[in-house]
Protein backbone atom coordinates (compact mmCIF):
# COMPACT_ATOMS: atom_id res chain seq x y z
CA UNK A 1 0.00 0.00 0.00
CA UNK A 2 1.50 3.34 -1.05
CA UNK A 3 1.59 6.30 1.35
CA UNK A 4 -1.05 8.07 -0.74
CA UNK A 5 -3.52 5.24 -0.29
CA UNK A 6 -2.66 4.30 3.30
CA UNK A 7 -5.52 4.75 5.80
CA UNK A 8 -5.26 8.11 7.50
CA UNK A 9 -7.45 7.59 10.56
CA UNK A 10 -6.90 5.12 13.37
CA UNK A 11 -10.17 3.96 15.00
CA UNK A 12 -10.62 2.03 18.24
CA UNK A 13 -13.91 0.14 18.63
CA UNK A 14 -15.41 -0.81 22.01
CA UNK A 15 -17.73 -3.83 22.09
CA UNK A 16 -19.43 -6.17 24.55
CA UNK A 17 -21.47 -8.57 22.42
CA UNK A 18 -21.72 -10.40 19.13
CA UNK A 19 -20.15 -7.66 17.04
CA UNK A 20 -22.68 -7.23 14.23
CA UNK A 21 -22.12 -3.47 14.27
CA UNK A 22 -18.37 -4.12 14.33
CA UNK A 23 -18.75 -6.26 11.21
CA UNK A 24 -20.41 -3.34 9.44
CA UNK A 25 -17.49 -1.11 10.37
CA UNK A 26 -14.91 -3.68 9.25
CA UNK A 27 -16.59 -4.05 5.86
CA UNK A 28 -16.78 -0.27 5.48
CA UNK A 29 -12.99 0.06 5.87
CA UNK A 30 -12.35 -1.84 2.63
CA UNK A 31 -10.98 0.00 -0.43
CA UNK A 32 -13.64 2.15 -2.14
CA UNK A 33 -15.99 1.63 0.86
CA UNK A 34 -17.31 4.56 2.95
CA UNK A 35 -14.53 4.30 5.57
CA UNK A 36 -11.72 3.46 3.16
CA UNK A 37 -9.55 6.18 4.70
CA UNK A 38 -9.78 4.56 8.14
CA UNK A 39 -8.40 1.49 9.83
CA UNK A 40 -9.63 -0.24 12.97
CA UNK A 41 -6.46 -0.43 15.00
CA UNK A 42 -7.92 -2.23 18.00
CA UNK A 43 -11.14 -3.78 19.25
CA UNK A 44 -11.63 -3.65 23.02
CA UNK A 45 -14.22 -5.91 24.64
CA UNK A 46 -15.65 -5.82 28.14
CA UNK A 47 -16.09 -9.62 27.98
CA UNK A 48 -13.75 -12.38 26.83
CA UNK A 49 -16.82 -14.24 25.57
CA UNK A 50 -17.90 -11.51 23.15
CA UNK A 51 -18.42 -12.89 19.66
CA UNK A 52 -17.06 -9.65 18.24
CA UNK A 53 -13.55 -10.74 19.28
CA UNK A 54 -13.72 -13.60 16.81
CA UNK A 55 -14.97 -11.26 14.08
CA UNK A 56 -11.94 -9.05 14.69
CA UNK A 57 -9.55 -12.01 14.66
CA UNK A 58 -11.00 -13.24 11.36
CA UNK A 59 -10.82 -9.84 9.66
CA UNK A 60 -8.33 -9.37 6.82
CA UNK A 61 -5.88 -8.34 8.05
CA UNK A 62 -6.68 -9.50 11.61
CA UNK A 63 -7.48 -6.69 14.03
CA UNK A 64 -5.69 -6.49 17.37
CA UNK A 65 -7.97 -7.10 20.33
CA UNK A 66 -7.96 -6.49 24.07
CA UNK A 67 -10.23 -7.83 26.79
CA UNK A 68 -10.97 -5.57 29.75
CA UNK A 69 -13.44 -7.39 31.92
CA UNK A 70 -14.17 -6.23 35.43
CA UNK A 71 -13.15 -9.64 36.79
CA UNK A 72 -9.80 -9.47 35.03
CA UNK A 73 -9.20 -5.92 36.17
CA UNK A 74 -9.97 -6.77 39.80
CA UNK A 75 -7.76 -9.87 39.73
CA UNK A 76 -4.83 -7.94 38.27
CA UNK A 77 -5.27 -5.16 40.81
CA UNK A 78 -5.31 -7.65 43.69
CA UNK A 79 -2.14 -9.30 42.38
CA UNK A 80 -0.38 -5.96 42.01
CA UNK A 81 -1.19 -5.12 45.62
CA UNK A 82 0.23 -8.42 46.84
CA UNK A 83 3.53 -7.91 45.01
CA UNK A 84 3.54 -4.15 45.72
CA UNK A 85 3.95 -3.17 42.11
CA UNK A 86 1.99 -0.64 40.05
CA UNK A 87 -1.19 -2.11 38.65
CA UNK A 88 -0.88 -3.55 35.13
CA UNK A 89 -4.49 -2.44 34.69
CA UNK A 90 -5.75 -5.97 34.16
CA UNK A 91 -6.43 -5.18 30.53
CA UNK A 92 -5.04 -7.73 28.11
CA UNK A 93 -3.23 -6.17 25.18
CA UNK A 94 -3.95 -9.12 22.93
CA UNK A 95 -7.37 -10.66 22.61
CA UNK A 96 -8.46 -13.61 24.67
CA UNK A 97 -10.59 -15.33 22.04
CA UNK A 98 -10.35 -18.95 23.09
CA UNK A 99 -13.94 -18.91 24.39
CA UNK A 100 -15.85 -17.13 21.67
CA UNK A 101 -19.58 -17.08 22.14
CA UNK A 102 -22.65 -15.01 21.66
CA UNK A 103 -23.00 -11.85 23.68
CA UNK A 104 -25.79 -11.63 26.19
CA UNK A 105 -29.15 -11.09 24.55
CA UNK A 106 -30.04 -9.36 21.30
CA UNK A 107 -27.86 -8.56 18.33
CA UNK A 108 -25.31 -6.74 20.46
CA UNK A 109 -26.06 -8.09 23.93
CA UNK A 110 -28.44 -7.01 26.62
CA UNK A 111 -27.48 -3.34 26.66
CA UNK A 112 -28.93 -1.59 23.64
CA UNK A 113 -26.89 1.58 23.71
CA UNK A 114 -24.01 0.83 26.11
CA UNK A 115 -26.05 0.97 29.30
CA UNK A 116 -25.97 -1.54 32.10
CA UNK A 117 -23.25 -3.80 33.40
CA UNK A 118 -22.46 -6.42 30.79
CA UNK A 119 -21.13 -9.04 33.19
CA UNK A 120 -23.55 -8.33 36.03
CA UNK A 121 -20.78 -6.80 38.15
CA UNK A 122 -21.54 -3.54 39.91
CA UNK A 123 -18.74 -1.17 40.82
CA UNK A 124 -18.50 1.37 43.59
CA UNK A 125 -17.39 4.88 42.66
CA UNK A 126 -13.70 4.28 43.38
CA UNK A 127 -13.56 1.03 41.42
CA UNK A 128 -15.43 2.55 38.50
CA UNK A 129 -13.00 5.45 38.37
CA UNK A 130 -10.02 3.09 38.55
CA UNK A 131 -11.35 0.78 35.86
CA UNK A 132 -12.25 3.64 33.53
CA UNK A 133 -8.90 5.37 34.07
CA UNK A 134 -7.07 2.17 33.13
CA UNK A 135 -9.36 1.72 30.13
CA UNK A 136 -8.47 5.23 28.98
CA UNK A 137 -4.75 4.43 29.25
CA UNK A 138 -5.24 1.29 27.17
CA UNK A 139 -7.18 3.14 24.49
CA UNK A 140 -4.83 6.13 24.32
CA UNK A 141 -1.75 3.90 23.99
CA UNK A 142 -2.80 3.34 20.37
CA UNK A 143 -3.17 7.08 19.64
CA UNK A 144 -6.59 6.68 18.01
CA UNK A 145 -8.27 9.46 16.08
CA UNK A 146 -11.72 8.26 17.15
CA UNK A 147 -13.30 5.82 19.61
CA UNK A 148 -16.53 4.13 18.50
CA UNK A 149 -18.84 2.42 21.01
CA UNK A 150 -20.50 -0.33 18.98
CA UNK A 151 -22.51 -2.26 21.54
CA UNK A 152 -20.30 -1.34 24.52
CA UNK A 153 -22.41 -2.17 27.56
CA UNK A 154 -20.71 -0.22 30.33
CA UNK A 155 -21.35 3.42 31.16
CA UNK A 156 -18.24 5.51 30.48
CA UNK A 157 -17.54 7.83 33.40
CA UNK A 158 -15.52 11.08 33.48
CA UNK A 159 -12.50 9.01 34.57
CA UNK A 160 -12.44 7.70 31.00
CA UNK A 161 -13.97 10.59 29.10
CA UNK A 162 -11.82 13.39 30.53
CA UNK A 163 -8.34 12.03 29.69
CA UNK A 164 -9.55 10.90 26.28
CA UNK A 165 -10.99 14.34 25.57
CA UNK A 166 -7.79 15.97 26.84
CA UNK A 167 -5.91 13.94 24.23
CA UNK A 168 -8.17 15.38 21.56
CA UNK A 169 -9.97 12.10 20.86
CA UNK A 170 -13.74 12.05 20.34
CA UNK A 171 -15.91 9.16 21.55
CA UNK A 172 -19.12 8.31 19.68
CA UNK A 173 -21.92 5.84 20.38
CA UNK A 174 -24.71 4.15 18.45
CA UNK A 175 -28.10 4.27 20.20
CA UNK A 176 -31.39 2.85 18.82
CA UNK A 177 -33.66 5.79 19.64
CA UNK A 178 -34.28 9.39 18.69
CA UNK A 179 -32.51 12.15 20.67
CA UNK A 180 -34.07 12.59 24.09
CA UNK A 181 -36.26 9.50 23.79
CA UNK A 182 -35.72 6.16 25.51
CA UNK A 183 -32.23 6.81 26.82
CA UNK A 184 -30.53 3.80 28.33
CA UNK A 185 -31.28 0.11 28.01
CA UNK A 186 -34.04 -1.69 26.09
CA UNK A 187 -34.71 1.36 23.91
CA UNK A 188 -36.22 -0.62 21.03
CA UNK A 189 -38.56 -2.56 23.28
CA UNK A 190 -39.67 0.59 25.11
CA UNK A 191 -40.30 2.47 21.86
CA UNK A 192 -42.29 -0.44 20.47
CA UNK A 193 -44.43 -0.55 23.61
CA UNK A 194 -45.04 3.21 23.39
CA UNK A 195 -46.16 2.84 19.76
CA UNK A 196 -48.59 0.07 20.68
CA UNK A 197 -49.98 2.37 23.38
CA UNK A 198 -50.53 5.10 20.78
CA UNK A 199 -47.96 7.44 22.32
CA UNK A 200 -45.55 7.72 19.36
CA UNK A 201 -45.61 6.98 15.64
CA UNK A 202 -41.88 6.68 15.00
CA UNK A 203 -38.55 5.88 16.60
CA UNK A 204 -35.06 5.90 15.16
CA UNK A 205 -31.35 5.31 15.41
CA UNK A 206 -28.67 7.87 16.16
CA UNK A 207 -24.93 8.24 16.46
CA UNK A 208 -23.95 10.80 19.08
CA UNK A 209 -20.92 12.03 20.96
CA UNK A 210 -20.54 10.37 24.35
CA UNK A 211 -20.81 12.52 27.47
CA UNK A 212 -21.20 11.56 31.11
CA UNK A 213 -25.00 11.82 30.88
CA UNK A 214 -26.36 8.62 29.34
CA UNK A 215 -27.22 9.01 25.62
CA UNK A 216 -27.37 12.80 25.94
CA UNK A 217 -24.38 13.82 23.82
CA UNK A 218 -24.65 15.92 20.67
CA UNK A 219 -26.19 13.89 17.82
CA UNK A 220 -24.03 13.43 14.74
CA UNK A 221 -26.57 11.54 12.66
CA UNK A 222 -30.25 10.79 13.30
CA UNK A 223 -32.27 8.36 11.18
CA UNK A 224 -36.02 8.17 11.84
CA UNK A 225 -37.91 4.89 11.54
CA UNK A 226 -41.70 5.28 11.23
CA UNK A 227 -43.79 2.46 12.66
CA UNK A 228 -45.83 0.66 10.00
CA UNK A 229 -49.19 -0.78 11.05
CA UNK A 230 -49.63 -4.34 9.86
CA UNK A 231 -45.86 -4.84 9.68
CA UNK A 232 -44.24 -3.83 12.96
CA UNK A 233 -46.52 -5.44 15.55
CA UNK A 234 -44.09 -8.30 16.18
CA UNK A 235 -41.30 -7.02 18.45
CA UNK A 236 -38.68 -9.51 17.29
CA UNK A 237 -39.20 -8.62 13.63
CA UNK A 238 -39.15 -4.93 14.44
CA UNK A 239 -35.91 -5.30 16.40
CA UNK A 240 -34.30 -6.91 13.35
CA UNK A 241 -35.53 -4.02 11.22
CA UNK A 242 -33.87 -1.56 13.58
CA UNK A 243 -30.64 -3.56 13.72
CA UNK A 244 -30.37 -3.55 9.94
CA UNK A 245 -30.73 0.22 9.99
CA UNK A 246 -28.08 0.43 12.72
CA UNK A 247 -25.51 -1.26 10.51
CA UNK A 248 -25.85 1.57 7.99
CA UNK A 249 -26.10 4.40 10.48
CA UNK A 250 -23.00 3.43 12.47
CA UNK A 251 -20.93 3.50 9.28
CA UNK A 252 -22.24 6.86 8.12
CA UNK A 253 -22.03 8.36 11.60
CA UNK A 254 -18.43 7.21 11.92
CA UNK A 255 -17.62 8.68 8.51
CA UNK A 256 -19.11 12.02 9.53
CA UNK A 257 -17.21 12.03 12.83
CA UNK A 258 -13.95 11.30 11.02
CA UNK A 259 -14.64 14.14 8.62
CA UNK A 260 -14.79 16.47 11.61
CA UNK A 261 -11.50 15.02 12.87
CA UNK A 262 -9.95 15.87 9.52
CA UNK A 263 -11.11 19.48 9.82
CA UNK A 264 -9.20 20.08 13.05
Amino acid sequence: MSPSTAPKHNVTVLISGTGTNLSALIAACAPAAPLHSARIGRVVSSSKHAGGLLRAARAEPPIQTSVCSIAGWRAARATSRLVRKPSPAGLQREGDVEAQGQGRGGAEGAGRGIRGEADGVRLDADDRAGYDADLAKLVLADSPDLVVCAGWMRVLSPAFLEPVAAAGVAVINLHPALPGQFNGTHAIERAHKAWQAGEIDRTGVMVHYVVAEVDMGEPILVDEIPFVAGEDEDLERFEQKVHEREWKVIVEGTRMALERVGMK
